[in-house]
């Protein structure tokens, strides 16, 4: 059952003679540099995602027949590799734990669905499955080449990097799995349930990375509008564009309805009413997921990284100015972190200074500047101009250096921070908006807290009272008055000043507890500012580092 299970599952794909026919040209042979995709159809993209429609609610409903298995998630998780210290091969020799993970390649620090996902990627590359445009990896830094003949697939896209494949993940284990699953676990079904896992997890990419064609095909639509656009870095102006509140919830109330009708079961009672003329609809029967999670797993998780997708291809599509880095070196975390089809699009900046100025003035969408050093901590000008800005941190880019930068610019005319030998340094990446919740975040908050005894004792017991991790917390020196200093319009105080802190948490500024963290943090401090949310690239291990 369970192999059977596998083959079927790891064949799943939606077949590219859809964007074939989407297309009013022949295949083109032009070069990256040369690339003028063919005139794409808008509505039959739309009839390709709504066949993906019941791709997604049928794996869901696979999944869902199985306990939750959370060690399965779990990275070295003991349940997974409970093993006797030695086990005999069929040859008869004797193989450890450690040398047994090694040989079938389960790296160290991955859990068992990494294992089984970066595995099925691994045999599905051999077979040119992720050269074709419609398809995006999990883990594209450890795809084989294929060996079958590659194929003169049509160039639909323009080049781009999008990949969101490691929030589809991160979304898919904390917001989609405890919803349709039963909390247990059955050690006898790891293979089974994570198998339906993949299922899952590549029918959704397919589905939300097929965001680009349907970019692509409005883009070609409106090329006008979406230029001026694009060129203005609007990004609320693109999304705008692409909304269409009508369409999107037909989509929903379609998707209801399927699951409605595919999550039932079959009975003879079932039958023999469906046989009567004008039978009632029996609701005997429950259904296997309800239809009302799957619509809001589209409302809530689909439909917004999809159209995230599409913003962010339009934002590649032209060769214009979409990320300032402070100096050439940093440069290359840039490149890393958006990816080397971005190159045309980053330029250099000479400070941090000037890079926060031209995202706030549209100028490019996402600066980067460097904000901590493993060796020399946090870089104090770049903390204070984040202090001093609107804009919010979106995401953070851990980047070792191989030969260390000669020098990194930091606030200020003709200032600089030499950093020696080896080096990793943390860049922050800033936009308008934070980013949107992936599941494994971060927030970056500004606290001030009246300089007296106890107040930031109480104000850190916020957090723990509400279940909120403090992963950081650093001093910044103010010296601004204390409103209930005598000097202010208030009444006396036993200190002139306010005491700063910049804390990071774990948890995203739309979850819950985090809200209520931060609200009740109003009667302990003197002000609290979110400067950001963003994905938490430091907890994730490097084989899950995917951009």
């Amino acid at each position: 059952s369970f192999f059977r299970r596998f083959l079927s599952f790891s064949l799943l794909t939606v077949p590219l003679d859809g964007i074939r026919e989407s297309m009013a040209a022949p295949l083109s042979t032009h070069t990256a540099a040369e690339v003028k995709p063919p005139r794409l159809n808008l509505g039959r993209f739309r009839e390709l995602l709504i066949r993906q429609e019941e791709t997604i609610i049928f794996a869901l409903i696979e999944r869902a027949q199985f306990p939750r298995n959370a060690p399965a998630y779990i990275p070295d998780a003991p349940e997974i590799m409970t093993l006797p210290p030695e086990s005999r091969l069929g040859t008869g020799s004797l193989v450890s734990v450690a040398e047994r993970r090694a040989q079938s390649g389960f790296l160290p620090g991955t859990s068992f669905l990494d294992f089984m996902l970066q595995r099925t990627e691994h045999l599905h590359a051999l077979v040119r499955r992720y050269t074709s445009p419609d398809e995006h990896a999990f883990f594209p830094g450890l795809l084989p080449l294929p060996f079958l003949p590659m194929i003169n697939y049509p160039h639909v896209l323009y080049p781009n990097s999008v990949n969101l494949n490691d929030v589809i993940y991160t979304r898919y284990l904390t917001d989609i799995l405890p919803v349709i699953t039963v909390d247990g676990v059955d050690a006898t079904m790891f293979g089974s349930a994570t198998t339906c896992d993949i299922a899952c997890l590549q029918a959704l990419s397919k589905r939300i990375h097929y965001g680009k064609f349907v970019a692509e095909a409005k883009f070609q639509a409106e090329t006008e509008r979406y230029t001026a656009l694009i060129r203005d870095n609007d990004v609320d102006g693109i999304m705008a564009a692409l909304t269409d509140a009508a369409v999107e919830e037909r989509v929903l109330r379609r998707v209801q309805a399927k699951a409605g009708t595919y999550g039932k079961d079959i009975t003879d009672t079932t039958l023999e009413q469906a046989a009567l003329p004008n039978s009632p609809v029996s609701n005997e029967n429950p259904c296997k997921v309800d239809p009302v999670l799957i619509r809001e797993i589209y409302r809530t998780i689909v439909i917004p990284l999809t159209k995230d997708v599409e913003v962010e291809y339009l934002l590649q599509r032209l060769n214009h100015s979409t990320v300032a880095v402070a100096g050439e070196s940093v440069q290359p975390a840039a490149e890393a972190h958006f990816g080397e089809a971005m190159r045309p699009n980053i330029v250099s900046k000479a400070t941090p200074y000037e890079v926060l100025l031209a995202v706030s003035s549209n100028e490019v969408c996402y600066g980067v500047v460097p904000f901590a050093h493993s060796r020399m901590g946090t870089v104090t000008e770049v903390r204070d101009l984040l202090l001093s800005t609107s804009l919010k941190v979106c995401d953070e880019i851990y980047f070792e250096h191989s030969e260390p930068p000669q020098s990194l610019p930091v606030a200020g005319p003709g200032s600089v921070l030499k950093a020696s030998g080896p080096s990793c340094w943390r860049y922050i990446v800033l936009a308008k908006k934070a980013a949107t919740r992936t599941g494994k975040d971060r927030t970056m908050v500004h606290i001030d807290v009246p300089d007296e005894v106890g107040m930031l004792r109480d104000a850190l017991q916020t957090f723990d009272t509400h279940g909120v991790n403090l992963s950081s917390i650093e001093t910044c020196f103010s010296t601004r008055l204390s409103p209930s200093h005598p000097s202010s319009t208030s009444s006396s105080a036993s200190s002139p000043f306010i005491q700063s802190f910049l804390v990071e948490l774990d948890g995203h500024s739309e979850d819950r507890n985090v809200q209520a963290a931060l609200q009740g943090l109003g009667a302990h401090s003197s002000g609290t500012v979110v400067l950001g949310s963003f994905p938490n690239r430091r907890q994730c291990p490097p084989l899950l580092q995917r951009k």
